[in-house]
């Protein structure tokens, strides 16, 4: 709190993940809620590796199971067809 009586803007976007570790760590009750908190999307990071890769839908299914919400990136160019198949990225945009 004290950050923001001096400042109108983050000074760095991940400033709340750095003050959620540091609750985490020295508040024994904040520490205990994040703990109860059930674990969900185990496969988040997974389908981006996989966007310029041949759709499979086997493999979909199997990153879907228990993941609703995959990190993506703008980062990198993705191809919606490779050797003449749909890739995930195609997949994921619906083409």
């Amino acid at each position: 709190l004290e950050y923001w009586k001096r400042q109108e803007s983050l000074a760095d976007y991940v400033l709340t993940d750095y003050m959620t570790a540091l609750a985490f760590e020295v508040l024994p009750e904040c520490r205990r809620v994040f703990e109860g908190v059930p674990l969900s999307n185990p496969a988040f990071d997974d389908l981006q590796p996989l966007l310029n890769d041949e759709w499979d839908a086997g493999k979909w299914e199997e990153l879907s199971r228990e993941t609703q919400y995959f990190k993506l990136t703008y980062k990198h160019q993705y191809r919606k067809m490779k050797h003449g198949r749909k890739t995930f990225y195609g997949h994921v945009l619906g083409c």
